[in-house]
């Protein structure tokens, strides 16, 4: 099961950039409201993956991550 989500760029420079990750593999999940420079503040969930890479994903997907991890391990328990 793959997850895509855009990456968080300032919209003044952004780019339709996505990072795409198996949700098993995210090992740690953090969600902050960053503020841009007269632009507003923008939720902005943070990723670290176990391979240690790191992404700042657009919006706040942190529940939405979670549940596919909840999801993938009871579909790995069930097959096994």
């Amino acid at each position: 099961m793959s997850m895509r989500f855009p990456i968080f760029a300032d919209p003044m420079y952004s780019a339709e950039l996505t990072a795409e990750f198996n949700p098993l593999d995210v090992v740690a999940i953090e969600q902050k409201q960053v503020a841009l420079f007269l632009r507003g503040s923008h939720w902005t969930t943070y990723i670290t993956l176990r391979n240690g890479a790191e992404y700042a994903l657009q919006g706040r997907v942190a529940d939405q991550i979670r549940a596919a991890q909840r999801q993938a391990k009871q579909e790995q328990e069930a097959a096994e």
